[in-house]
């Protein structure tokens, strides 16, 4: 997908390679492949957590509350199952690893 991309970017800006760097591609302000799908997997996760009365119930994502309250309890953070490769493991890791202030 990404070679696809690099090959897209390059017809715009008539580079005379086949396929174009990186660079080009963020000079179009697109996304490499990997961000944009992690991108579109967060946007799916902050409409799973706020707004729940349009995502689907096998979908759901648990928000982790620890018996006490920490002191870095500002921002949510998600259960990570214990099943590997799901929808629910994959956000829940990709979520609590943004930065405190991004999640709010």
């Amino acid at each position: 997908m990404q070679r696809v991309q690099n090959a897209a970017a390059s017809w715009p800006s008539f580079v005379t390679n086949r396929y174009c760097s990186g660079k080009d591609v963020l000079q179009l302000g697109w996304l490499p492949t990997l961000e944009r799908t992690q991108l579109n997997l967060l946007k799916h996760t902050h409409r799973a957590i706020y707004n729940k009365a349009s995502w689907p119930e096998y979908l759901t994502l648990e928000v982790y509350n620890p018996g006490r309250t920490p002191r870095s309890n500002a921002a949510p953070r998600l259960s990570i199952p214990l099943i590997k490769g799901t929808f629910q493991e994959t956000t829940a890791n990709l979520f609590n690893d943004l930065p405190p202030e991004v999640p709010e």
